[in-house]
């Protein structure tokens, strides 16, 4: 459990600074804040879906 937490705190770290700067860098400057908005929210949105999907996915089985 702990190695699983730490990988994917190291993978956050990594990740999370890459993809603002993807994001901020391919925006025309007129619409940077809107592309930053964006990404973060597909991330929150990810963030929130993720649970329910996997619980429904170990709930239904080894089949699916």
């Amino acid at each position: 459990m702990l190695l699983g937490a730490v990988s994917y705190t190291l993978g956050e770290i990594l990740g999370g600074p890459i993809t603002t700067t993807i994001a901020a860098e391919s925006a025309p400057d007129a619409l940077r804040g809107r592309y930053l908005s964006l990404n973060q929210l597909a991330v929150s949105a990810a963030g929130a879906v993720a649970p329910a999907v996997l619980s429904g996915l170990l709930s239904a089985g080894g089949a699916v």
